[in-house]
């Protein structure tokens, strides 16, 4: 077996020889690489010359890769991609990141007044934001596609593995089209709205979050009845307007998501809602260190709900 000599083959030369491998043409790579052609061909020449093989088949009209030229564009890529993902990591190291997901039921009037002093606090962090569904929003945080959270779920209904900061409270209400009986009252009991079906997104959270958020079963031990499912908070709110069914949401929809045709209904009886940044407890990052602070520094947070008598 012939011993390849001299130094290793550089990340440029294998950059070189994938852009003439998937164009399978010097000038169109060469443009590519903002090289000029005889600048190419030479780097590809002392390639092959390097590892002993030819990795093109020239013709006055084509190009192609021969067998080696095949195997070695498979690994090329994934040596380039290796790097891609260290340079990466090591940008991470010296530039603070954080992606913070967003449910637009539990957006509250804290969340920007929080993110804008993180932003102030901590000088170059490249913050990103990502709208959430309820049902996406813990699996998000375990799948490490965010960083943190807004979610409206008071703390004592997240699990342990989660860490969860109450920011901010407020009643909930009842979605109703405002041609409804139940639209002309100031306030109504739960139990109330047990005749009615309930618009839900397709993917919803299957446990006892969903159930809290319903209130189901009911305190006389109704269950909830499902309307057909919605695929995020515009449809749900469409659904409503129409009649087609209810839902229930913080007092603040009514200011955040005005729509014509829709009625917000206080309901009494029932625990407010509670909007929770929350971030998994086992991470230690100085950025969330200073967020946590922020949301120290900002706000009081409420004391932890007592579950209604009311409550399932």
């Amino acid at each position: 077996m012939k011993q390849v000599g001299g130094p290793d083959v550089s990340i440029t030369t294998l950059r070189y020889f994938v852009a003439v491998a998937e164009e399978l043409h010097f000038g169109r790579a060469a443009e590519r690489l903002h090289i000029t052609v005889p600048s190419l061909s030479q780097q590809i020449s002392r390639l092959e010359r390097r590892l002993g093989v030819p990795l093109l088949a020239r013709t006055s009209r084509q190009v192609s890769l021969t067998g080696e030229g095949r195997s070695l564009l498979e690994l090329a890529r994934r040596s380039l991609a290796a790097q891609e993902e260290l340079l990466r990591w090591a940008a991470r190291l010296h530039t603070p990141r954080l992606t913070v997901g967003l449910i637009a039921t539990g957006a509250g009037p804290w969340t920007t007044p929080i993110l804008t002093t993180l932003v102030h606090r901590v000088p170059g962090l490249r913050l990103e934001l990502r709208r959430l569904g309820l049902a996406d929003a813990l699996p998000s945080l375990r799948e490490r596609r965010v960083d943190a959270a807004f979610v409206p779920f008071p703390p004592h209904l997240l699990d342990p593995d989660i860490r969860a900061l109450a920011i901010w409270s407020e009643p909930r209400v009842l979605v109703v089209a405002d041609s409804h009986p139940l639209a002309r009252r100031e306030a109504i009991g739960i139990d109330e709205s047990n005749g009615l079906e309930f618009i839900h997104p397709a993917a919803q959270p299957s446990d006892r979050r969903n159930a809290w958020w319903t209130v189901d079963p009911r305190p006389d031990g109704t269950r909830v009845r499902h309307a057909a499912p919605a695929e995020d908070l515009e449809e749900i709110l469409a659904l409503c307007a129409t009649g087609a069914g209810a839902n229930i949401a913080g007092a603040s929809a009514a200011e955040y998501f005005p729509r014509p045709g829709l009625a917000f209904v206080p309901i009494t009886d029932i625990e407010p809602m509670t909007v929770s940044l929350c971030y998994l407890a086992d991470t230690a990052d100085r950025t969330l260190a200073t967020l946590e602070q922020i949301v120290t520094d900002l706000i009081t947070p409420p004391p932890p709900p007592t579950p209604a008598s009311t409550m399932p």
